[in-house]
């Protein structure tokens, strides 16, 4: 179930820190929650769980600062029991299966074709749009879960509509081949729609013809996807299992505060003369506000 839900970094366009570069600083890590300021999610229920190398390289920059004596410290803790705590308003967790992402073949001169905006009543059920671009090399490898940048297009304070001073990014949310022909159109599907008035507006401006499009991360590199987020970014959702009624031992253990449901069985094989556990779990899991989640690498 974890690496599901650590694959839904592909719906996440926020992505703060140089790819590449482990997590190993105060600094580092401070650019998510800086992030997640900027884009005015709440205080609370922060989060970030990192890989073992980026999890391993806070916990060894925390051990490098003078050791508290009182128990339970944040350094005291990072040196004796490799937990990191509460750092930076985010409660930190290390996870195995944090996935890495390839980034796509993005070689050419990509540029934006034609100017183009939508409005968030025809985004509203997929808050995704179309956008028509050309460039490319001839037949690439466009990647879901590739991010990039267009310029001149900038972010824009959620709440105040204010422009920000750094570029929106937009996510690719499907696979695409360009075009074998370079100077001809490749539609990508992105998220955020690029909304430019009212209270769903996305961006400062809306995408001008022939505008820059810079990708983030190397081609065909593979990084990984540490995540910062407050929990309503995502859902996991499970249904309590059928009891089965001929086993010999059945159990369900279902947490309604967390919205758990897990089922285990018990059973003889008795042509090996053996008993079988069987542990199941029926889970659906969905990126239900991707805007409150970033992406995190280190910095050189």
């Amino acid at each position: 179930a974890d690496r599901d839900c650590l694959s839904l970094y592909k719906q996440i366009w926020n992505w703060v820190g140089s790819p590449g570069n482990t997590l190993n600083s105060f600094a580092d890590l401070a650019l998510g929650p800086q992030r997640l300021d900027e884009m005015a999610v709440p205080q609370d229920e922060r989060n970030v769980v990192m890989g073992p190398a980026d999890s391993w390289g806070m916990i060894g920059s925390l051990t490098g600062l003078t050791l508290s004596d009182q128990s339970g410290s944040p350094q005291a803790e990072a040196y004796r029991m490799a937990r990191l705590g509460r750092v930076a308003n985010l409660e930190t967790y290390m996870d195995q299966n944090v996935q890495r992402h390839t980034v796509g073949a993005h070689a050419g001169t990509p540029l934006t074709d034609g100017a183009q905006t939508t409005t968030y009543a025809n985004m509203l059920t997929s808050y995704q749009m179309s956008l028509v671009t050309d460039g490319w090399d001839a037949s690439i490898a466009l990647k879901e879960g590739d991010v990039f940048t267009i310029d001149t297009v900038f972010a824009v304070n959620p709440v105040s509509k204010d422009t920000l001073d750094f570029l929106q990014q937009f996510v690719i949310r499907a696979d695409v081949t360009t075009n074998a022909t370079t100077t001809a159109d490749t539609t990508l599907t992105i998220s955020p729609p690029i909304i430019t008035t009212g209270p769903y507006q996305t961006v400062s401006v809306g995408v001008p013809d022939g505008a820059t499009i810079t990708y983030k991360g190397t081609l065909s590199t593979a990084y990984p996807q540490n995540m910062v987020f407050h929990k309503n970014a995502f859902a996991l959702v499970t249904v309590p299992l059928e009891m089965p009624d001929s086993v010999g031992w059945k159990a369900r253990q279902t947490d309604q505060e967390a919205g758990l449901s897990v089922r285990l069985v018990k059973d003889y094989d008795i042509d090996n003369d053996v008993e079988i556990i069987r542990a199941d779990i029926l889970y659906g899991v969905e990126a239900i506000y991707p805007e409150l989640a970033s992406r995190i690498s280190g910095t050189a």
